[in-house]
């Protein structure tokens, strides 16, 4: 170890005897579900006040319609149009959680049949990926710039599915018939191996498991990958209509939502076991392309689209409430929800957009009591025009797009250097930074809180950054 290291060590070891203290890790809602499962649930709560929002950044920026965004790293990062000589272009967009200001403009591929995709964040490798037209590409999440980029197939394309990443790697599929899924490392932008898994024409967001990937096809399959070889593992046709949705996966259980076009059978909500494919409960519900949201005890759904009509509800836009354990139907309401407006629930709280009949980003975002029902006073908490699109939950905050561009309700977040938000930059704050002092961001207990330049590394860079910031 460095003299330098050595005493600086040996001068927070006499501190740490006088005060005890807890580094406490950064929250985040880095990919669309929020982890690799995509259940759609945040820790921390969300606010049940949504008349003023504490940011309202970008409204000069054209966000994409439908997409989410994703939080971390004290960074909001989304999809938006960038107007340069030429036209408007697909920008990635970075603005700083706690002043609003654009921390970055990324470059990626033009949108292809207006997707929906919603990048992902890996925090392992401090990566960026968004795929999109022909290409995934991965962005430093430093500054923005390209690390790599792998380009698909000739006549494949990248549309409305979304990366999932866990673990340094990130698992895409392609558009079409016999789509590829591809599990990329992050860090490199090499592929660690790629699979035919059939017919993806929605939004078919692969979610992940321990061991396996699982993904659902437009023509009605549930299949399962091993994640390590790509190998298929489970493969049963379980619907005959399609999937146009994605998957939220626990070990023991995977949910999804299949879509008829009108004939056939009626809509359905699945509940199978990946290990086997075998369905545990199926009911009807609301036609969709999003991922149903997975508490202890609900499955949620946000469907609907009004047309064609079915004459059975599950084309009305609106949000579904279903028993976890036996797949019951316990409520439904109007009032918000649609085929692509992916909600959240955090605490006992849901935060559900309202499908928009007029355009993009016309509709709202209505927030519900998860412990009352629709026919119960309190069920809506609060509601918003100022979030027409999917959102995103973390830190106790609910962000998304809508006509004024990205805003967030809830608490602010702490200052740079109070790291354990009292409200002061002092010797707790000084702990918890030596607790990650010399680490990388590929070091179990980096605190990316620490990381003040965000270089992926807690240095003497971000000492001397601590330096001048302490005592406020």
């Amino acid at each position: 170890m460095k003299t330098m290291q050595k005493r600086f060590v040996l001068v927070l070891t006499v501190c740490a005897c006088m005060l005890p203290f807890e580094a406490l890790a950064s929250g985040s809602y880095s990919q669309l579900g929020g982890g690799s499962g995509h259940l759609g649930v945040a820790s921390g709560g969300g606010p049940t006040d949504l008349s003023s929002p504490r940011l309202v950044a970008g409204p000069d920026l054209w966000w994409i319609n439908q997409s989410s965004v994703v939080v971390a790293d004290k960074k909001v990062i989304g999809l938006t149009l960038v107007e340069d000589t030429v036209g408007y272009h697909t920008g990635v967009v970075a603005v700083d959680d706690r002043l609003g200001t654009v921390l970055w403009t990324g470059a990626a591929p033009d949108l292809l049949w207006e997707s929906w995709t919603t990048p992902a964040v890996d925090l392992v490798n401090r990566v960026v990926v968004v795929a999109q037209r022909n290409q995934v590409v991965g962005l430093d999440l430093a500054d923005g710039h390209e690390l790599w980029h792998i380009t698909a197939r000739t006549g494949k394309s990248f549309i409305n599915a979304s990366p999932a990443v866990d673990a340094g790697t990130a698992y895409i599929s392609e558009f079409g018939g016999n789509a590829m899924l591809y599990a990329i490392d992050t860090a490199t932008g090499q592929i660690r191996w790629q699979t035919i898994v059939g017919y993806i024409s929605g939004a078919n967001t692969v979610a992940l498991t321990t061991t396996r990937a699982v993904i659902v096809t437009s023509d009605g399959w549930f299949r399962t990958l091993n994640r390590t070889t790509g190998a298929l593992d489970v493969s049963v046709r379980i619907s005959q209509n399609g999937f146009f949705g994605g998957v939220a996966a626990e070990e023991t259980a995977a949910y999804t939502v299949d879509f008829t076009f009108g004939g056939g059978e009626a809509t359905r909500i699945f509940k199978v076991n990946p290990a086997t494919g075998a369905v545990i409960w199926s009911t009807p519900a609301p036609r969709t392309d999003t991922i149903p949201v997975i508490t202890d005890t609900l499955v949620l759904v946000s469907g609907g689209d009004g047309y064609p009509q079915m004459g059975d509800d599950t084309d009305d836009p609106g949000f579904w409430a279903f028993d976890k354990a036996t797949g019951q139907l316990l409520w439904q309401t109007p009032l918000a929800g649609g085929w692509t407006c992916q909600p959240v629930a955090a605490g006992n709280i849901a935060y559900v957009p309202v499908l928009g009949q007029t355009g993009p980003m016309s509709g709202a975002l209505r927030a519900f009591d998860l412990t009352k029902t629709p026919s119960q006073p309190g069920f809506q908490v609060a509601s918003t025009g100022q979030i027409a699109c999917s959102v995103a939950v973390s830190d106790g905050n609910v962000y998304g797009t809508g006509p004024y561009g990205l805003v967030a309700f809830g608490p602010q977040p702490s200052m740079p250097g109070d790291f354990n938000g009292d409200g002061a930059i002092d010797v707790v704050d000084l702990l918890i930074f030596a607790d990650s002092w010399s680490l990388t961001s590929t070091d179990e207990g980096f605190n990316p809180d620490c990381d003040f330049n965000h270089d992926g590394a807690i240095d003497i860079i971000d000492l001397l950054t601590f330096a001048e910031i302490w005592g406020q």
